[in-house]
């Protein structure tokens, strides 16, 4: 059994007036965290399975990446930068909605985006899951990257991408005009074709 490491036990008190890494520290658990953070929060690369007891106040980055989380419950419900990536999620249910910057998804166990931030500002990446469909995408990003997945169609993809749209090794190889046609692409359209 893995020796359990609480936020509290590997950063003692701390304040939540300036930027927080706790990254690669071996963390297990939240617990201690400050509840209000003024910038970012870094709990990357720990053995994290839950959120729960992380900051909750709003408009701070989050780099969540590379733990073993499988919900996002305990995410604060708006967010700047939401960095999930690497982790083992099959579910975007109890992450945040809105996020004033980027989301990155990526790397996942995903089937589905619904549940997912409905506003995204910036840049959405939903590469490299299991996705066989588009739905529950936000309507406007920056750029949009669903690389890497099983996707059939594109049902459900963003309304408008301001960037480019990348959609690169699926199940199904999408032309620049299929893209353009589903969705209105200001920018490049990288589908591998």
């Amino acid at each position: 059994m893995t020796e359990q490491l609480t936020f509290a036990q590997a950063m003692g008190p701390t304040a939540g007036d300036g930027n927080i890494d706790c990254s690669g520290k071996g963390l297990t658990s939240l617990e201690g965290a400050p509840q209000e953070v003024r910038w970012d929060f870094n709990c990357s690369d720990n053995m994290l399975e839950s959120l729960e007891g992380g900051p909750v106040g709003a408009y701070i980055n989050i780099n969540c990446s590379g733990n073993l989380l499988s919900t996002l419950i305990g995410s604060p419900p708006i967010v700047g930068d939401f960095n999930c990536s690497g982790n083992q999620l099959t579910t975007l249910q109890g992450g945040p909605m809105e996020v004033a910057a980027s989301f990155d998804c990526s790397d996942n166990m995903l089937d589905s985006l619904d549940g997912g931030p409905a506003f995204v500002t910036g840049n959405y990446s939903c590469a490299n899951n299991e996705l066989t469909s588009l739905v529950g995408a936000p309507a406007e990003v920056e750029n949009f990257n669903c690389s890497g997945n099983r996707l059939t169609s594109l049902a459900g993809c963003p309304e408008v991408v301001n960037g480019d749209f990348i959609c690169q090794d699926n199940d199904e190889l999408f032309t620049e005009e299929e893209v353009r046609e589903a969705c209105e692409v200001k920018g490049r359209v990288l589908s591998g074709i």
